[in-house]
């Protein structure tokens, strides 16, 4: 059993040292709209390209709204899993993006759930500025059955490729 587990882990070490320039991070702030409400959006994430276009990513939001009727403010935190799919080649690459993901609302009234699970579609559109580095826009939106219509940001974002 001991030999075993030493072996997987030294397989796992030997692929996260030589699969380099496969692991992303991106950060990204934009605007977020659900209904009538608005706020800013900022997003975080990790990822990992399984193939030359196909790349999974975890990341973690957060959207600080506010509703213009009441003036209230609240907060939607967003957790996900998401896959994009490259389209067009450097360096101007467009990409699709599907993922699920899990939502938080704090503070807030205007929905029916404080918790409840999502599906993500959108697209991104990148530009490379140099080696590992790329920029762009990305326009997502989230469907949720207890949500009033969808969740939808836009977001720029820098992106870091090792």
């Amino acid at each position: 059993m001991k030999k075993s587990v030493f072996v997987l882990v030294m397989v796992l070490m030997y692929s996260l040292v030589f699969s380099q320039s496969k692991f992303t991070t991106k950060i990204s702030g934009g605007e977020q709209w659900l209904g009538k409400d608005v706020g800013e959006f900022f997003q975080g994430s990790i990822g990992y390209r399984l193939t030359g276009n196909l790349q999974i990513n975890l990341g973690a939001a957060s959207s600080f709204m506010k509703n213009k009727q009441t003036d209230s403010k609240y907060q939607i935190n967003k957790y996900g899993l998401f896959f994009n799919y490259g389209l067009l080649d450097k360096p101007l690459k467009f990409e699709p993006v599907f993922g699920l993901s899990y939502i938080q609302f704090k503070n807030n009234d205007f929905v029916e759930r404080n918790a409840m699970i999502g599906v993500d579609m959108g697209v991104r559109t990148i530009f490379v500025l140099g080696k590992g580095i790329k920029t762009g826009v990305n326009v997502t939106a989230t469907y949720a059955y207890y949500l009033p219509g969808s969740m939808i940001y836009t977001a720029t974002f820098f992106e870091y490729t090792f």
